[in-house]
């Protein structure tokens, strides 16, 4: 059965492929994946769900928890391509939405691929960019971020 250790392993290296995936296609956007880790009569399965990206973003949270609670899924991963402004205070972020633009033209947007991996006992948050000559990668483990893209196994913080 997944345990928390288990499914981080086989997150670090579902995270490496969707990073090299990522970099063939030019870091251009993907559709969002999930991944459902689920024990079953075969053993343990981590299942692709990749009409994930058929749903509207604000629903999609609410679209893994339900598949979670409905197949019994211990973990659920989400990789999907996203736009950050690291290091700016909140005020600015706020003073940059406030005009109504889209965060990929502010000057210092970057473009990123985002993993986030969670259940009982397990919170990651993993990330890729480009910074001009290098790819790089953060990891934060059991990073305490809030939002509505956490929790999206509905699992976290059972014991």
């Amino acid at each position: 059965m997944w345990d928390a250790q288990s499914a981080r392993q086989h997150g670090d290296v579902l995270f490496e492929h969707l990073v090299e995936t990522w970099e063939r296609l030019g870091r251009k956007d993907m559709s969002p994946l999930a991944f459902g880790f689920m024990s079953g009569t075969n053993g343990d399965e981590c299942v692709v769900l990749p009409q994930v990206s058929a749903f509207p973003k604000e629903h999609i949270p609410t679209v893994l928890r339900l598949f979670a609670a409905e197949f019994d899924a211990r973990f659920v991963a989400l990789a999907a391509c996203a736009t950050s402004l690291d290091g700016l205070p909140s005020e600015e972020v706020s003073a940059w939405y406030a005009t109504g633009r889209p965060l990929a033209e502010h000057p210092q947007a970057r473009d990123c691929l985002v993993f986030t991996l969670d259940g009982v006992g397990l919170s990651i948050f993993m990330r890729a960019w480009w910074d001009g000559q290098t790819l790089c990668r953060e990891v934060f483990d059991n990073h305490g971020a809030t939002g509505r893209m956490t929790n999206l196994s509905g699992r976290l913080g059972e014991n």
